[in-house]
């Protein structure tokens, strides 16, 4: 379970770069579900065969998980909103002309 689960990170990543965003924080979810679930078992060590290690890895993908995808989403967000602001800048500038984008000096 606990390796079916760093497998969706791979899968998450697959859907970041193609700047699908949707679905991810589901997954995300999955993971964290999976990890609760592993976080309970509490048998001997020779019983488990290294669970617990296994458990404490998962923790660490699911939490690099979780920043990369909330870098993502708000780079996503930032990006809709400048693209907002550029066509509202390109609609009407304050003299009532025709701006520009690219009239607009940093």
């Amino acid at each position: 379970m606990a390796e079916a689960a760093s497998e969706l990170r791979r899968y998450i990543l697959d859907r970041l770069r193609r700047g699908l965003t949707d679905r991810c924080e589901e997954l995300l979810a999955i993971m964290d579900e999976v990890y609760s679930l592993l976080i309970t078992v509490d048998y001997p060590e020779a019983v488990t065969g290294g669970l617990r290690r296994t458990t404490d890895a998962l923790r660490a993908v699911l939490e690099r998980t979780r920043g990369d995808l909330t870098t993502a989403i708000r780079q996503d967000r930032l990006a809709r909103s400048l693209a907002a602001f550029e066509r509202r800048l390109g609609s009407v500038s304050p003299g009532g002309d025709q701006l520009l984008a690219s009239d607009v000096q940093e």
